[in-house]
């Protein structure tokens, strides 16, 4: 019989994508009406705000769809988000130099006996940079019905949501709810990733001046924040306030970087009104009275930066007091939710099961795999005295080998990551969330050079759990490298320990001088966690 194709999409996963995204599409598409209305600012806010969530969910849950319409949806969606923005950018900016405007133009009088209201400087020149705002405002909403018209004329919210409604049960009255358990180390994975780009810029966080940092670090938030969104559902209490954490860096960072569009704006500005020829003296009279004018509302707009700054700074500060990111990388591990964790663990008869129906695909590596899986238990038994590592461990190092390229891509580079993915989105593998895990990891450093950073999911093991990855994927590099050929020509292994060296006598059929020159080669990760290095003879 033959295997079934481990590369689809689980069950449990395309529930509970189109779970997530149906709302996302339902929100982008109830505000069109009033975006192409013009009418109020709130409907393109809104709607920008759905597709910018659309289009950071839709890749979390890419291998559920078809790869052309993916890609032609994604296109579609970031042209929306792309007209949307540029028109609410304009809108956030006209409501701004509006309030502003009143705030120059007070409508009380001055009581007898009181300070005088300030005088304003020149409000033609704010009321007519204002105008020119609006002016181009107009002209974008053009651009924005001409990305609407495109939109649905393509069909792509129709298609998507047809698409989605086809992942749910179709009898909601009997079905049993799938699975969840394919997911959590994806999130997990997804969400460290995300975590460690926003302290990719923390050496830029008290430097007032470090604009370009401070806009990176805005959207790294705001990624991380979509992402934690998604998958909040997985975990207990929502991840509400992490979530609430990361949208308030989000938010302060969003009015600095307001507040920086607005100070290129108006320097650009003044230059432009002193470079105006429109008298003999150089300047008219208009654009001299200008400056000022626009010098106090450039002064208002560099004091609030300063002012935002100074809360980052004070936010940034409390939430590495509160150890922000270790919280998160506890609440991924310990803190899932029921419905994400297997349904049942711990039998050796499941476990081999559930390894073996993944291992048949594709049938003709099966070979390979037995191979690669025997002489790594080789390796495992004759290091043991030096690894420690328990009989546990020998399990998961015959589970990683037998599973260790069944992305039907061995060719690839990519096939490690593959099959890691393949691996942790299984729902019938009777493995808890660590040792999940590990055989995944240990696939993936299998093929990874060991200078590499270990990031990721990586992250979230301890110390001792690491050393234990590290350990069993330089063992099932070796035996991979031993049968790079795939023609078991390999029978067994002779392994010698000595004071500076460890010795592995190869014992074979015929020539082998290309597979162990390959195992020589492979020997780097070995080499730094037995602190010895390996040489094959």
């Amino acid at each position: 019989m033959a295997a079934s194709n481990p590369v689809q999409e689980q069950t449990g996963t395309r529930f509970f994508c189109a779970g997530r995204l149906l709302p996302l599409v339902d929100a982008l598409t109830s505000e069109i009406s009033g975006v192409r209305a013009a009418q109020d600012i709130e409907p393109v806010h809104r709607m920008r705000v759905a597709s910018r969530r659309l289009r950071a969910a839709l890749p979390q849950f890419a291998p559920c769809f078809p790869p052309k319409k993916y890609r032609a949806w994604m296109r579609e969606i970031k042209i929306i988000t792309r007209a949307l923005g540029n028109a609410r950018d304009m809108d956030v900016q006209i409501a701004f130099l509006k309030k502003y405007q009143k705030s120059i133009n007070p409508s009380k009088k001055s009581t007898p006996g009181t300070n005088p209201a300030p005088q304003p400087l020149s409000p033609d020149a704010i009321s007519e940079l204002l105008v020119r705002l609006q002016k181009r405002r107009a002209h974008l909403q053009g651009d924005v019905v001409a990305a609407l018209d495109t939109f649905e004329r393509r069909r792509v919210a129709a298609e998507l949501q047809a698409s989605l409604r086809q992942m749910l049960p179709v009898n909601k009255r009997f079905r049993r709810r799938p699975s969840l358990s394919g997911i959590p180390l994806v999130a997990a994975e997804r969400i460290t990733n995300r975590l460690a780009d926003i302290f990719v810029y923390e050496p830029w966080v008290h430097n007032p001046d470090a604009i370009a940092e401070h806009h990176a670090l805005r959207i790294a938030a705001k990624k991380l924040r979509y992402t934690l969104e998604i998958y909040a559902p997985l975990y207990r209490l929502g991840m509400q306030k992490p979530i609430r954490q990361v949208k308030r860096l989000q938010d302060i960072l969003g009015d600095m970087h307001d507040c920086d569009v607005w100070i290129d704006h108006l320097t650009l500005e003044i230059t432009r009104q002193r470079t105006r020829r429109d008298s003999p003296s150089g300047m008219s009279v208009s654009g001299a009275a200008a400056i000022p004018a626009l010098k106090r509302l450039l002064f208002d707009r560099e004091r609030k930066r300063q002012s935002l700054n100074r809360s980052f700074v004070r936010f940034w500060d409390s939430l590495n007091r509160a150890d922000f990111a270790q919280t998160i990388r506890q609440t991924l591990v310990h803190g899932r939710r029921v419905i994400s964790s297997p349904r049942s663990t711990g039998s050796p008869e499941a476990e081999k099961t559930g390894v073996n129906r993944l291992a048949g695909f594709p049938p003709d590596a099966q070979v390979h795999r037995t191979h690669v899986a025997n002489l790594s238990l080789q390796l495992f038994d004759a290091l043991r005295p030096i690894h420690g590592l328990s009989d546990r461990d020998r399990s998961l190092i015959q589970y990683a080998a037998l599973l260790h390229d069944i992305s039907g891509t061995p060719e690839s580079h990519s096939h490690p990551r593959r099959s890691e993915r393949i691996i942790f989105v299984d729902e019938e593998l009777p493995f808890g969330f660590i040792e999940q895990g590990i055989i995944g990891l240990v696939i993936r450093l299998h093929r990874q050079k060991p200078g590499k950073t270990e990031g990721g999911l990586f992250s979230l093991f301890s110390e001792p759990d690491r050393q234990r990855i590290r350990i069993l994927a330089s063992l099932l590099r070796i035996a991979d490298g031993l049968d790079v050929l795939h023609d078991d020509t390999i029978s067994s292994l002779k392994i010698s320990v000595g004071a500076r060296e460890i010795v592995c006598e190869v014992i074979a059929l015929g020539d082998v001088t290309i597979e162990k020159a390959r195992a020589q080669a492979k020997s780097d990760l070995f080499n730094l966690v037995f602190q010895k290095p390996l040489v094959i003879r």
